[in-house]
């Protein structure tokens, strides 16, 4: 009876695709097109509403525990997330103070300094001088660009990055005090019981994760800032404080923040050191660096917590580098771990789970309809 009705099963054809079918099809995969599109446009046009939400949201994962921590030793949530977001303004408002100083002579420098490096590269690159230009050559009868003329670019970051900070504290002190009310809100208004529990075990998993993420790889870039520290002051570099902290900054942008501080390491040693050969070793010294952290000092401190796909690391790097500038590459990584945790909990995007994933489980074979 059974080899019948097997039998039977397997000779039954499949029901032919109608046109209507097929339209059905290509309409739905052009409204998904169409709905991702809006979705990257929004995200794009309103950057400056969602870059200090998403800011905040990182850091909620990443501090809630701790506000948890100060509740059992009797301090209130409140009073726990003033502490947390004070001494994080605080510690910041410090290190910019320690920094400003020579990071201020830098900058100040900058223009006479982009000059002799480029008579230096010049010099080094010999016949193929006349490929290598820093900047425009100025027209005649046309003057210099003015040294201060940075100053009111710089100025007006300075203003857009502490207005964007006051945003993030603010949000943040208020979703750290309200404690697992922002959680317990969002769970009454799923309307089922299973949804509830998927919102939980969501929440309770992103904050696990990514929290643990963070911190293994804050210790990771300042175990990185310090030896670069240590090491520009053996090999001469002017203010090595500011190449260990702009390290230990920089590498939290995952791929191309090593590569910004070894440009710029670079250009810094092409005007500190007359011999083209010492110069030339301190940037190749960071690189050798860099390339000990990314394989072995990462590997070693910050494992597998968030197990992502190279590629997918790579490429969503770059698009939320596109879409909102150096914040969104700094946010790239815990926002596509976010995904993979979510994606994981539902049952449709469980493919999207695996196709993030590092190491992607083997596609479950067909069972065969006969015997």
């Amino acid at each position: 009876m059974s080899s019948e009705l097997q039998t039977e099963t397997a000779a039954t054809p499949e029901p032919a695709s109608t046109p209507e079918t097929v339209r059905l099809d290509v309409q739905s995969v052009a409204l998904t097109g169409l709905f991702v599109l809006a979705c990257i446009a929004a995200l794009v046009a309103a950057r400056d509403f969602f870059i200090p939400l998403a800011f905040s949201l990182m850091l909620y994962f990443l501090l809630m525990p701790l506000v948890r921590t100060l509740k059992r030793a009797g301090i209130p949530e409140g009073a726990g997330a003033a502490i947390l977001v004070v001494a994080i303004v605080g510690a910041l408002a410090l290190g910019v103070y320690v920094l400003s100083w020579p990071a201020a002579d830098w900058l100040e420098k900058a223009p006479q300094s982009l000059a002799r490096v480029q008579a230096r590269v010049n010099r080094l690159l010999g016949p193929l001088a006349p490929v290598a230009v820093v900047g425009p050559p100025a027209a005649p009868g046309e003057a210099p660009a003015a040294a201060g003329g940075m100053g009111p670019q710089v100025l007006t970051h300075v203003r857009y990055v502490l207005d964007s900070l006051i945003v993030v504290a603010a949000l943040l002190y208020f979703l750290l005090a309200s404690g697992d009310g922002f959680l317990r809100a969002l769970v009454r208004v799923l309307p089922h019981l299973r949804d509830k529990v998927s919102a939980v075990a969501i929440a309770r998993e992103m904050e696990q994760k990514i929290s643990r993420y963070l911190v293994a790889f804050t210790i990771n870039n300042l175990i990185l800032g310090v030896i670069t520290g240590v090491t520009m002051a053996l090999l001469g570099m002017p203010s090595p404080v500011l190449w260990g902290a702009l390290a230990f900054a920089t590498n939290y942008v995952i791929i191309l923040g090593g590569l910004f501080t070894t440009v710029a390491l670079a250009m810094a040693a092409l005007v500190t050191f007359d011999d083209p050969t010492r110069a030339l070793l301190v940037p190749a010294v960071f690189l050798f660096l860099n390339v000990l952290e990314s394989n072995f000092l990462y590997t070693l401190v910050v494992g597998r917590r968030v197990a992502l796909n190279p590629v997918v690391v790579f490429a969503g790097v770059t698009f939320w580098l596109w879409a909102w500038g150096i914040v969104g590459a700094l946010l790239a990584v815990p926002m596509l771990a976010a995904l993979k945790i979510f994606s994981e909990h539902i049952d449709a995007l469980k493919p999207l789970a695996e196709f993030l994933d590092e190491d992607p489980g083997e596609p479950a074979k067909p069972t065969s309809t006969t015997t």
